[in-house]
């Protein structure tokens, strides 16, 4: 038996109106054959910037629309394709011999942050608003990115490494405490001042 027959997962959630991607879903497809599908629509989308002669602005905007649109449309197909290859599995396979398992993934293995974790700092920080704070961030990142010259592109990369960082550094803080309870506060050292005589 594999470890990754052995790992649980959540479900994936549904995609809006049926057509837009979710992040969970790529965020487990990027380095699958699904990106690769994925990444040659791209190659016609930049053709067709280039020969119309966009703008920076129209350029990162029209990212974002492709992505929603040929992300969604790949994802949907992917995910038809995956959920009939799954039932085909489960129809041929028979019942597994009882044993116990062994080879089960340990804590060091998993990975420290996911995109479930992501998720889970965001709806926490944001609420209900949290969906609107992630699409108005990502299309806020795009722009930068594809603003003309460097500095765009490194604020861009420097703020989507700090946000990773903030959220890695507040989901373990409240995970310790969901575990251990809040730390004690501690007390600054007493210091004594004494006149030499």
């Amino acid at each position: 038996m594999s470890d990754l027959a052995i790992v649980d997962t959540k479900p994936l959630p549904p995609q809006r109106w049926g057509l837009l991607p979710t992040r969970q879903f790529w965020a487990r497809a990027w380095l699958t054959p699904i990106a690769l599908v994925y990444w040659l629509g791209y190659i016609g989308f930049f053709s067709l910037a280039e020969s119309l002669q966009s703008n920076w602005w129209q350029t990162a905007l029209g990212v974002c629309i492709f992505h929603a649109l040929w992300g969604g449309l790949v994802e949907r197909l992917y995910r038809r394709r995956l959920a009939r290859r799954a039932a085909n599995l489960l129809e041929a396979t028979a019942p597994a011999p009882a044993f116990p398992m062994t080879g089960l993934p340990s804590r060091r293995d998993a990975p420290e942050f996911s995109v479930d974790d992501w998720e889970a700092f965001v709806a926490r920080i944001f609420g209900r608003g949290a969906d609107a704070v992630q699409t108005l961030a990502a299309v806020g990142l795009c722009l930068l990115f594809f603003y003309p010259g460097w500095p765009g592109k490194l604020v861009a990369v420097a703020a989507m490494l700090a946000s990773t960082w903030i959220a890695r550094t507040c989901l373990r803080r409240w995970r310790r405490e969901a575990l251990h309870g809040p730390r004690p506060a501690i007390d600054p050292p007493r210091v004594e001042c004494r006149a030499r005589h």
